[in-house]
């Protein structure tokens, strides 16, 4: 299990609820544990499914910035 730090501003519930939507990727938004400004990610998976979620959740993060203005 990892803790990943959004960038400054962003809802990680919003970005959770964005990756599973719209790369079905699932995340725990970090408020269930008191770091509201990451998503949980679980490395629970055979290498080359963690490898390829790993890049879906790159491919998010990508998408969600872009569909942002930059502060």
């Amino acid at each position: 299990t990892g803790f990943l730090r959004l960038p400054p501003g962003t809802d990680a519930e919003a970005f959770a609820a964005f990756a599973f939507e719209q790369h079905g990727v699932r995340l725990v938004p970090g408020s269930f544990f008191q770091a509201p400004d990451h998503v949980r990610i679980s490395f629970g998976l055979i290498p080359a499914n963690l490898d390829k979620a790993l890049g879906v959740l790159g491919t998010a993060l990508d998408a969600w910035a872009a569909r942002r203005p930059a502060p």
